[in-house]
């Protein structure tokens, strides 16, 4: 069984050299990268960005992926992505990295000096990518923790304003540093009066045909100009009077332009120059002033020029002179017309020579002549010319380090062979690199003669990395250090595999570093990881072709003092490996020169395709795979002649039990399969990692993070991850453990984030997430849950996140934070509490859509202060009245708002400008809004006298629905509680309203023949309210809770009692609300209808009264007819004998 899954490993990571892998390196863009305007609503793409070619068929099998494999909300066409390019964000690569050659070494080198944009480092800036190796730099090998390096955006953010016709930005040094960048169509001169302050001017692409070093002079603080890619710029002179006058300038970069002519002494008013450029121009001639008095200068690159005449004294008064470049320029050659013997006598304290690119013809010997008059040299950078050294370089007693390469279709690098007197003459080699030679024999023996502390081998198309395993027999207790084998392999085979005959004379090598990338491995046996040196320090794997299923991390973690690996880009290929016949596009699963094709009818042969010059710069990863003729995974056997690769695999791997091959041949694999197997192969395994580990780089490695943080590690001292551009969409189950104190996962289109992937008290300082897909969990993380344990958290970045809302309490844990980006997303609203993070230096808020600033983060981030510096640009900011108050806390907010110059508002209309001057724009926008508050307040007014006319109309018409609906809350409190819904009965069937002079009449004559005669039961207000209750409560109490609400008419009903009119209205209320016939009068004494109101008018209208006899007329019988009446009118609820016992309960009518 075990041999079964070490068959399947191999045969998932051959069969990646065929599997297409869809990648994506874009950006998620929510607003226009120039404009700042509204986010796209489709899928889109940016076709002007040559690093990137991106179709709409991969962005929607990346999104379907991403949710097959999670369970979070989809991406819906309201969360459209604009995939374009952006920023480049890897990793600047150490020296030992720098010797990674592409295959064409002059052409990569003029691509660089062509698209490097303004302020990028240049090659001379890249001082170790000339020169990676000195002696020097053996120290800085050691060092491999470089903070400038993963957390370079920590703190120093400039500002930037506007300086006609240039745009300037300040440093954040103490002392103030103007940066100008110029570039215009109309620039004809370098301009004046940018700033008095300036450090640095950049003028690019202008038609400037002329360049008057004589106009940097007026500039007494200027330091460092580069004038780059302006194509019409011919000649450089110094025109007018600068007697007595020099410059402060100490860095001159005057790359890639059409230089042809420089006049003599232009630069000797740059008495402080240490670093001047020329590369990439038309230079030809170089005289004995071109140089004249540059004592100070130290670095002079001459490089792709077509020089073909330097007078013998032109270097003589460069006597600081540390770096020189000659390579590359064509007509140049090895011979002494060219490098004459005394060219080089004066540069006694040179220490590093490049002058590749010369040898077109096969010119026998390098110049050594010229050369050893360089007493202090220390590199040297030469074409390879199939010849060892001459005893004239035997004198340089410090030439340490030496590259021998070939800049490509060049073919300046005629090197074949290295035979054992090879070195002779090299006594002093530390370090050696080929690169791009046709070298295909090497007699392990040469290096027995020197004392190489780095080797370097790459981009040999007919040396194979098994024979320079073989040759390295002759390092045996050596003292090399590093190894470098890069791109050493035969394009006949899509994999290989490293087992125990390829280390066998690296165990007894003192190595720190091993470089094995770029070389179709796709296994490393675990006999060749125990033969690995105990000394190895760092390894790296970088572009190969291992599948998830080999975490190395665990083959390895014997190297008890091994501090880096790096196994970033993994199943990368370049197009020129595919096969151009092929039809269409197949997925090919490959073992052993056995095929399986699966057709993909989706998929044609030019979809996708991209080209890979340089893996480590370009972001595009969308590759295509369309067949290989034969393709075979190869073994050392095989490499020497023996059995195919099916069977030296087979006969290696099955040592505990037989391998059905044709079994596993016919088996397809997935990735999200792949995947699978592997969690189950490792459910409840503990990672095993080197103890002394700290950096593990795995960008581009396609789900290997997947792996590492949903399993338990063993005891380590790893703190730093790169799991960038590896397709983790779904970071819900994992965890990220907590010794991790930097951690790199961007560009990995993640789409959810569970609350416990950052564990209690970890050790994350820096988190990089930008260009994921995290909006909707940050927009429902109402609590805070998901970054609340980052309390020692200094650097964060969501950026390209589409994050369209940040709840207040989202970021509550982040008590540490000192930076904080959040840009390129699509947040309308900022209504977040800062007020917590008291250390926030730097908040990035560009680039989204921003129309609110809440008063609470106002507040938060004035009381952080002046050390805070916010960046709010290309935000359609509201220049509007009714949101005034942003622009003014703008204008004098006590925080440091960046690039003032750049900020942007949108008015009312839509229209959307540069707010320019934020104090001006602010007092233009009070002037407008003043005249319109005016008609706002009395337009406001007369609508609040109007409403309180009306109102109070209102109330008085109503004033008796308002009273009972009042009293009746009142009455449940104070007064009679009323019988429940559900309820038939009252509890009184009358309730009688009276005043001073019927109170006889209701108190004799009423009880008397309503109560005692009738059996009915009355309320009376005398009897039955308790004394001292508030009476207008008991007043609606008695009404609700009586069938009938009787008053008791006389022509002064309404003049004696004081509540008599109250309770009249009250039971009207009641017949209105309850919907039954309440009110029944009571007439005592005939009375003049002038004398009533409206409201017993309508009562006797509605026939709903009861007459007593008049005096004059009454008698028994009359008086008797009348109670009757009056008896049956009010009905029975409960009927009483005379002593008030109940004879029967009868329903109310």
């Amino acid at each position: 069984m075990d041999s079964i899954w070490i068959l399947y490993v191999m045969l998932v990571s051959c069969s990646h050299a065929n599997v297409t892998v869809w990648g994506i390196e874009g950006n998620l863009s929510m607003t226009n990268q120039k404009t700042g305007a509204e986010p796209h609503t489709n899928v889109s793409l940016d076709h002007k960005d040559t690093r990137r070619d991106l179709g709409a068929i991969i962005t929607q099998r990346i999104l379907e992926h991403g949710r097959k494999s999670t369970n979070s909300p989809k991406l819906t066409a309201r969360d459209s992505l604009h995939l374009r390019s952006g920023e480049d964000r890897s990793h600047v690569p150490s020296n030992s990295e720098m010797v990674q050659y592409p295959r064409n070494l002059d052409s990569h080198l003029n691509e660089k000096s062509e698209t490097a944009e303004p302020g990028s480092t240049s090659l001379l800036d890249e001082h170790s990518a000339l020169f990676p190796l000195t002696e020097g730099a053996s120290e800085e090998l050691r060092n491999f923790q470089n903070d400038g390096d993963f957390g370079k955006d920590f703190g120093n953010h400039g500002d930037h304003f506007k300086c006609d016709p240039c745009n300037c930005s300040t440093t954040a040094h103490q002392t103030l540093h103007v940066k100008a960048t110029c570039q215009s169509n109309h620039m004809s001169d370098i301009p004046r009066n940018i700033s008095n302050h300036l450090w640095s001017l950049e003028v690019f692409k202008t038609p400037l045909h002329r360049l008057n070093i004589s106009r940097l002079l007026e500039y007494a603080t200027l330091n460092e100009v580069n004038i780059t890619l302006n194509k019409r710029l011919s000649t450089v002179e110094l025109q007018g009077d600068v007697t007595n006058r020099t410059s402060q300038v100490s860095k001159l970069l005057l790359t890639s332009n059409n230089i042809t002519y420089i006049e003599d002494h232009s630069f000797s008013v740059f008495p402080l120059l240490r670093i001047l450029s020329l590369n990439n121009n038309n230079l030809q001639n170089i005289t004995n002033a071109t140089f004249q008095m540059l004592v100070k200068l130290t670095i002079l690159d001459l490089s792709h020029n077509v020089i073909h005449f330097i007078e013998s004294g032109a270097f003589r008064q460069l006597e600081s002179l540390r770096t020189l470049d000659l390579s590359f320029n064509m007509v140049m050659n090895y011979t002494v017309k060219y490098f004459p013997t005394n060219l080089f006598a004066s540069l006694t304290k040179l220490e590093e020579l490049s002058i590749q690119g010369h040898s077109k013809q096969l010119d026998l010997h390098y110049p050594e002549a010229a050369l050893s008059k360089l007493v202090n040299l220390q590199s040297l950078k030469v074409d390879g010319l199939n010849t060892s050294f001459g005893s004239g370089i035997n004198s340089l007693k410090h030439l340490s380090h030496v590259m021998i390469s070939s800049s490509g279709l060049s073919r300046h690098c005629h090197l074949k062979t290295i035979n054992s007197t090879f070195f002779m003459n090299l006594p002093h080699l530390k370090s050696l690199e080929i690169a791009s030679c046709p070298l295909s024999i090497v007699d392990p023996m040469a290096y027995k003669k020197v004392n190489l502390t780095s080797l370097s081998l790459s981009y040999l198309s007919k040396y194979d990395l098994f024979k320079a395993f073989d040759d390295l027999i002759g390092f045996q207790n050596s003292s090399l250090k590093n190894l470098t084998f890069i791109h050493l392999y035969h394009r006949a085979f899509p994999c290989r595999f490293l087992n125990e005959a390829n280390a066998k004379y690296l165990q007894n090598i003192a190595l720190e570093v091993l470089d094995l990338s770029d070389n179709r491995l796709a296994l490393l046996g675990n006999d060749f990881a125990h033969r690995l040196p105990l000394t190895l320090r760092r390894l790296i794997l970088r572009n190969n072709r291992f599948a998830l299923s080999g975490l190395i991390v665990d083959q390895v973690c014997h190297l008890t003092r091994l501090v880096e690996i790096d196994i970033s880009i993994q199943n990368q290929y370049h197009e020129e490996e595919f096969h151009e016949s092929s039809p269409a596009a197949k997925e090919t699963i490959c073992l052993g020169g056995n095929n399986i094709d699966v057709e993909d009818p989706t998929i044609t042969k030019t979809e996708g395709y991209a080209e890979h010059k340089n893996q480590d710069d370009d972001d595009s990863s969308i590759t295509k795979t369309v067949g290989y003729s034969e393709p075979k995974c190869q073994t050392m056997d095989e490499f020497k002649g023996g059995q195919n690769s099916s069977e030296a695999f087979a006969n290696h791997r099955s040592r505990n039990g037989s391998v059905d091959i044709e079994h596993i041949q016919k088996t397809e694999f997935t990735f999200d399969e792949e995947s699978e197997m592997i969690h189950r192969s490792i459910q409840s395994k503990t990672i095993n990692f080197p103890h002394n580990l700290r950096f593990l780089k795995a960008s581009k490695y396609y789900r290997y993070g997947t792996v590492l943080l949903h399993h338990p590690w063993s005891q380590n001292k790893l703190s730093e991850l790169d799991f960038s551009k590896a397709l983790l969409s779904n970071w819900g189950d994992g965890f990220i453990h907590k010794q991790i104190t930097k951690i790199d996962l961007s560009k990995n289109y993640c789409k959810h984030i569970g609350q416990k992937f950052f564990q209690t008290n970890n050790s994350l300082i820096y988190l990089d997430m930008h260009n994921n897909a995290l909006g909707a969990d940050f927009a429902e993380d109402i609590d805070g849950a998901i970054l609340a344990e980052l309390s020692k958290l200094k650097y964060l970045d969501i950026s390209y996140n589409l994050i369209y809302k940040l709840p207040p309490k989202v970021f509550m844990g982040l008590t540490a934070l000192e930076t904080l980006k959040i840009t390129e997303n699509k947040l309308q609203i900022l209504n977040t509490t800062f007020s917590h993070m008291t250390k926030l230096r730097y908040l990035d808020l560009s680039r989204n859509s921003i129309v609110w600033i809440s008063e609470s983060v106002r507040n938060d981030l004035d009381q952080i202060g002046e050390q805070l510096l916010v960046d709010l640009t290309l935000n359609p900011l509201p220049c509007t009245c009714a949101a005034i108050e942003i622009l003014n806390w703008m204008a004098n907010t006590k925080v440091e708002l960046q690039k003032k110059d750049f900020l942007q508002c949108r008015f009312e209309n839509g229209e959307i400008e540069f707010i320019d001057d934020l104090e001006q724009r602010v007092s233009s926008l009070k002037r407008m809004c003043a005249s319109k508050a005016l008609v706002i307040v009395i337009c406001v007014a007369s609508i609040a006298i109007i409403g309180i006319f009306v109102g109070c109309g209102l109330i008085y018409k109503n004033r008796w629905k308002l009273r009972y609906l009042l009293n009746k809350v009142t009455s449940r409190l104070f007064g009679f509680k009323p019988k429940g819904e559900n309820e038939s009965r009252f509890k009184f069937d009358a309730y009688f309203i009276y005043t001073d002079k019927t109170r006889s009449f209701v108190l004799q004559d009423c009880i008397q023949e309503l109560e005692e005669k009738r059996g009915h039961k009355l309320c009376v207000e005398d009897r039955d309210f308790m004394p001292g209750s508030p009476i207008i409560p008991d007043i609606l109490s008695g009404v609700r809770n009586s069938h009938k609400t009787i008053p008791v008419i006389t022509p002064d009903f309404y003049n004696d009692g004081d509540f008599t009119e109250y309770s009249v209205k009250m039971a009207l209320m009641e017949e209105n609300y309850e919907r039954r016939q309440v009110l029944h009068l009571c007439i005592l004494e005939p009375t003049d209808h002038e004398d009533m109101d409206n409201d017993l008018l309508a009562a006797m209208k509605r026939n709903s009264y009861t007459e007593y006899p008049p005096l004059d007329q009454a008698n028994e019988e009359l008086i008797q007819s009348f109670w009757d009446r009056l008896s049956a009118k009010i009905g029975h609820t409960t009927l009483r004998d005379g002593w008030g016992k109940v004879i029967e309960q009868t329903p109310v009518p």
